[in-house]
């Protein structure tokens, strides 16, 4: 089994670029358009992801509340 690395950025381009490159490494890549999908993404994967790529500025729950989430 791969492992799973999140890429969550508002910016559908910034993910593509990650993803390629991520993905010649051979990793599962998910991604997110916003903090809320980031949230969801990372309950559902919680024990396969070994890194997530989080931009602080996204749409409806910024980085910062992703990390505050994660902390708690």
């Amino acid at each position: 089994m791969r492992n799973k690395i999140l890429i969550a950025d508002a910016v559908p381009t910034k993910r593509d670029i990650l993803a390629d490159i991520l993905e010649e490494e051979h990793y599962v890549i998910l991604e997110a358009g916003n903090g809320r999908e980031a949230v969801r993404c990372i309950e559902e994967n919680r024990h396969e992801l070994v890194a997530i790529l989080l931009d602080l500025v996204m749409p409806e729950l910024d980085g910062y509340g992703v990390l505050e989430w994660l902390q708690e």
